[in-house]
């Protein structure tokens, strides 16, 4: 059975679609076959996998994501990024995908249905979601077995993370028992910023188990590598970087797996 992870938060800039690409990336250096699925309007995951060896930006090529939210879709067709991660693509800002957030609660489970046979035929599917509640982040969350959190303790508040995962907790509870929270891990950390840690600690004191141990600091080469769309453990000068990533996607990974 494939392990389907969404990244979530109710904020943009926190890395989201980052974690989504280059987790992805991991998983295929570990032999994995993955699916992305890009659940966001803005269709960031979409503009970095959707390149050539070259880094230049392809055509989009298979089914949109707007169309999973057809009843009874019996044929799916991926676009095979070159890469080796297949993607259910989202142009940027793409104006149908706000128009969703309009369906009913049953009608946010019409992507998973149709989905079911499609993600059987995949080790790992990762879903980006959107950054905003409502019906599109149902969809999202409906769809997964675990989510995972980044989050920027410089700009999102103690209560704000809080608030993500009574979430997170609502939709588990009432839409999607089979879902599990990975956890939360900070993004973009600055070890030198005492009011980073001191934030830091609040968060590991009011979630647990709940927040990883992994943090990642704000890399430059990260961006350079998306901008890419390329791995960051490409690029020659960012072992730092690399190695931090590997850390925090293999603690990800044992917990998905335990």
């Amino acid at each position: 059975m494939s392990k389907r992870i969404c990244i979530s938060n109710q904020k943009g800039g926190v890395g989201k679609s980052t974690t989504t690409v280059q987790l992805a990336f991991h998983l295929l250096a570990l032999g994995m076959k993955v699916l992305v699925v890009d659940m966001d309007p803005q269709g960031n995951s979409t503009l970095t996998l959707a390149r050539d060896k070259d880094g230049e930006r392809l055509p989009l090529t298979g089914t949109r994501v707007t169309e999973l939210f057809q009843e009874g879709l019996e044929h799916i067709e991926v676009m095979h990024c070159p890469r080796g991660v297949d993607l259910i693509h989202t142009p940027a800002y793409d104006l149908e995908m706000y128009e969703l957030e309009a369906i009913s609660l049953d009608a946010s489970r019409l992507p998973v249905n149709n989905c079911r046979r499609l993600f059987a035929q995949y080790d790992y599917v990762l879903i980006d979601c959107p950054p905003t509640l409502g019906r599109l982040l149902i969809a999202g969350l409906n769809m997964g077995t675990h989510v995972v959190c980044p989050v920027e303790v410089a700009s999102f508040s103690v209560e704000g993370i809080i608030g993500l995962v009574n979430t997170i907790e609502m939709v588990t509870s009432e839409l999607n028992p089979s879902l599990e929270i990975v956890g939360v891990f900070i993004n973009k950390f600055d070890a030198n910023s005492k009011e980073q840690h001191r934030e830091r600690e609040r968060l590991s004191q009011a979630l647990g188990e709940n927040l990883l141990n992994h943090v990642m600091p704000d890399r430059t080469p990260i961006d350079t590598a998306i901008s890419r769309g390329i791995p960051v453990s490409e690029l020659g000068y960012a072992h730092v970087a690399a190695r931090e990533l590997k850390a925090l996607y293999d603690e990800i990974l044992e917990k998905v797996n335990s």
